[in-house]
């Protein structure tokens, strides 16, 4: 879900869909489970942090990497993606629950990278 639209994003968290299709960045082609938990939420907040800086630089890049580093808050981040996603999968697979508000982002681009031909395999989600 990175590439995109912070306001897309906000409204897919809105409604959290089961399915969610989607095609206009080739290079993105392909499926993705997403699950509506605070590992997903912590994940975005770590990817979203990096957005801004992403156009830079090597140099800056440099000075990101020591910022993030340094980041008390991407630590936190990171930790809660993990912790979340270890309490999933036993809850999944040890103690056999449900994981319930669980969903697939499709990106079904049709032309393979920014070639001008048709090339992506079609996308099947079986729900």
């Amino acid at each position: 879900m990175m590439p995109g639209c912070p306001f897309l994003l906000a409204e897919t968290w809105r409604v959290r869909p089961a399915l969610h299709v989607f095609g206009h960045v080739h290079e993105a082609y392909g499926s993705e489970p997403v699950y509506w938990d605070e590992a997903q939420r912590a994940w975005e907040r770590l990817c979203a942090a990096r957005r801004p800086r992403a156009r830079y630089g090597r140099l800056m890049s440099v000075f990101g990497f020591l910022r993030d580093l340094f980041d008390v808050h991407g630590w936190l981040d990171a930790a809660r993606v993990i912790a979340y996603g270890v309490l999933g999968v036993v809850w999944a697979k040890v103690w056999g629950g449900e994981n319930r508000g669980c969903g697939w982002m499709v990106n079904a681009a049709c032309m393979y990278r920014n070639t001008g031909r048709l090339g992506n395999k079609p996308q099947v989600v079986v729900l």
